[in-house]
């Protein structure tokens, strides 16, 4: 994406996406999380791979039903905060080893 109002997806999410389309946040979220966004709505300009997610199971939540089920980015401009709330952190000596960490910050 190369504006605030632009999101590329998860190339594995089994939904039907294409380039082009809109997403819209639900009105049914939470004030705080819509207010978390510049825009309301975002038009899909590609969709990527990451290797954060290397195999099909894009982890947990206490969202919902309790499972995610793919990714979206965003520019930074399109976030309303000036702090993030995820983190990936490499510990050298453990890199060297074959380990890798990730670490969510709430």
């Amino acid at each position: 994406p190369s504006a605030p109002d632009e999101c590329v997806v998860d190339s594995g999410m089994d939904i039907n996406l294409k380039v082009g389309d809109t997403i819209r946040l639900s009105s049914l979220n939470e004030k705080s999380t819509l207010e978390t966004f510049v825009e309301q709505e975002f038009k899909v300009v590609g969709s990527v791979h990451s290797s954060n997610y290397l195999n099909y199971e894009r982890g947990t939540t206490s969202l919902g039903v309790g499972e995610l089920y793919g990714f979206l980015y965003f520019q930074p401009e399109a976030y309303d905060r000036d702090y993030w709330s995820e983190i990936y952190v490499r510990f050298e000596f453990l890199f060297d080893k074959g380990f890798q960490c990730a670490f969510l910050i709430e």
